[in-house]
């Protein structure tokens, strides 16, 4: 019975090639872009999951409550760490892991490579994270304080074939650094992207300490690690975040510290989520899944319409099938069988048009999709995405050719496509429109915000500028800028102390003329030169900038933002401290974007500290 089945299918489908191929072609296209949508946002979810203890790991972040707003730092102070893991019995491990933020110079041999992608952090990492090593010693995965460890895309990099283990790397023309270990590249569903680990206790020794300055473990005033906590599974976040917070007032107590407060954020929430459990991309990826949905819908929706403009042609076929015996149970699975086959024929269209369009759908989203029907995340949305597209598409034209009565036929009252079922597919098909116009309103809706997004003026002038690490050009910044002029075109050279485009540097280390002795506040801050309002095009509504002399390391200026929160008038003149040094207020810039659009514009000071330099535009 079944081989008949599919004969009489296939039989159908060549009889009627024109309607076959819009059928096929129609679902094949919606599945395309359905399955590419339900694999982005299936990959979105994933993220961090895949560590073993990931249910139990918790990213330790700083609310600033300050003035009825809270101001949440993703980076703590090192200390924290150690009188967790002495302290909070609820804390199983603990790591902490310190970005590099510029690239250095690795040499092995003739080999010359500018590295990013590196941080410094615990041994405790590996065992925190998922991050098995595939060579080296898991117990001891820095040999010494100069050594690292490498994922295999950086190993075969600097080594090529070479077993790394024991190669030395010189950095920066400074040290020499062994390869003690070598991990699997890290995943691109993974928050942590390294190429390189090296050990915190390079950090520890040039921090210094029991001198001029405090140790790594005695400065809790240094917000500038990457904290994350193994809990165990019986333990509370929000209990033990409420006795690291005590903990901190205890050892600095200070006005600032009595408004501040820890945040524990699980670590698969990390990627879609503020500390605070605030969207940050999960309702992009609840809209993408939504919009994958109504694909999907509108293409079911097109085939149940010509299925069942069809029906007529089907009836006297059902009759007779009715009349030699068959029942309705039997019919209905002989149309759900056909139903099946047009959608396993869509799909495999489908799949060879996804394995396509995979490299350019990954240029597009910035993802790193590698498309494996048999991998089983990949055929779980598959055969999910089948399963339900079968229910939507092939129940209901299946009830209807199955539910035809052979005596109306027979009397030779022609059947008629009308009355309920000729309402139900004008239903479908005004939904099926309805839906269409929504997609299109969207897509033209979020084609707009794009072309706003280039279009909107930030506040300075960033056509024909571009920017540059300095790097050694730090330590010589007046010759190269005098060098720099000389070149044609090159109109003008300034320098920051950090990128102007996503500012991440702020702090509370401030006191003004005429603060509340109650009040606090945090200000972003950005080291410039001297003439970067002239370069950048930015506007000043109050005092005259930098003046050029040796006293411009005591002048700031402030955007309007920021005088705004301080609650002063006529801020030009009024004394200033800013990490404990004096100074005077010299100007007031007009507020202009240093972060996200989506972001609201934040306080900002301008301030001229040479040592503080970093890109050149």
């Amino acid at each position: 019975m079944l081989r008949n089945y599919l004969t009489v299918a296939f039989r159908n489908l060549w009889r009627n090639k024109a309607f076959s191929f819009i059928n096929i072609f129609g679902l094949s296209v919606g599945l395309t872009a359905g399955i590419l949508l339900l694999l982005w946002v299936q990959d979105e979810l994933s993220f961090d999951k895949f560590h073993q203890h990931a249910a139990n790991i918790y990213r330790l972040s700083a609310r600033m409550n300050m003035e009825g707003e809270g101001n949440i730092w993703g980076t703590t102070p090192a200390p924290i760490t150690v009188f967790a893991l002495k302290d909070v019995p609820e804390v199983a491990n603990a790591c902490r892991i310190k970005q590099t933020w510029s690239e250095a110079l690795y040499q092995y041999k003739d080999k010359s490579l500018m590295q990013g992608k590196s941080a410094y952090v615990d041994p405790s990492f590996f065992d925190v994270f998922s991050f098995p090593l595939v060579q080296g010693n898991p117990k001891k995965p820095f040999s010494v304080i100069r050594s690292m460890v490498l994922t295999e895309t950086a190993a075969q990099k600097y080594f090529g074939n070479e077993n790394p283990i024991g190669k030395i790397i010189r950095v920066d023309n400074k040290h020499n650094y062994e390869v003690s270990g070598v991990i699997r590249d890290m995943p691109g569903n993974s928050s942590l992207k390294y190429e390189v680990l090296l050990p915190m206790d390079v950090v520890k020794e040039e921090y210094g300490g029991n001198g001029d300055w405090k140790t790594i473990d005695e400065d809790w005033g240094n917000y500038n690690f990457d904290t994350y906590f193994s809990l165990h599974q019986t333990a509370k976040a929000t209990t033990v975040a409420d006795k690291l917070t005590q903990i901190h007032r205890k050892n600095q107590p200070n006005e600032f510290t009595a408004k501040m407060n820890y945040l524990m954020q699980p670590l698969p929430q990390l990627h879609l989520y503020k500390a605070d459990g605030t969207d940050a991309g999960i309702q992009t990826v609840r809209i993408m899944g939504l919009v994958a949905i109504v694909i999907i819908l509108i293409a079911c929706i097109n085939y149940v319409n010509l299925a069942t403009a069809r029906a007529t042609k089907r009836a006297k076929e059902v009759s007779m099938r009715k009349i030699v015996g068959a029942d309705r149970r039997q019919l209905f699975g002989q149309f759900m069988g056909e139903s099946a086959l047009v959608l396993g024929m869509s799909l495999i269209v489908a799949l060879i048009l996804i394995g396509l369009l995979v490299p350019v759908y990954n240029d597009l989203s910035g993802k790193q999709l590698v498309f494996n029907p048999l991998e089983p995340q990949i055929l779980s949305v598959l055969v999910l995405t089948m399963l339900v597209t079968l229910i939507l598409a092939g129940c209901y034209p299946a009830l209807l050719l199955s539910s035809f009565k052979p005596l109306h036929l027979m009397r030779a009252t022609a059947y008629s496509s009308g009355g309920s079922n000729s309402a139900f597919r004008k239903g479908l098909v005004v939904v099926q429109f309805a839906l269409s116009i929504i997609l299109i309103i969207g897509t033209l809706v979020v084609g707009g915000q794009l072309d706003y997004i280039r279009s909107k003026n930030l506040g300075y002038d960033k056509e024909n500028v571009m920017t540059f690490g300095l790097r050694e050009i730090e330590n010589h910044f007046e010759a190269a800028k005098a060098e720099l002029l000389k070149q044609p075109g090159v109109l003008d050279v300034t320098a920051t102390g950090g990128n102007v485009l996503n500012n991440w540097s702020s702090t509370g280390d401030t006191d003004w003329e005429g603060k509340a002795p109650d009040r606090t506040f945090i200000i972003n801050q950005l080291s410039v030169e001297r003439n970067f309002l002239q370069l950048m095009n930015l506007q000043l509504v109050a005092g005259k900038g930098f003046s050029g002399t040796p006293a411009d390391s005591t002048h700031y200026i402030l955007n309007e933002t920021a005088i705004q929160q301080m609650g002063i008038s006529d801020p030009v003149g009024k004394s200033f401290k800013f990490h404990e040094r004096n100074g005077t207020i010299v100007g007031v810039v007009k507020d202009f974007h240093f972060k996200n659009l989506s972001q609201k514009i934040e306080p900002m000071i301008l301030f001229y500290w040479p040592n503080w330099r970093g890109p050149c535009m």
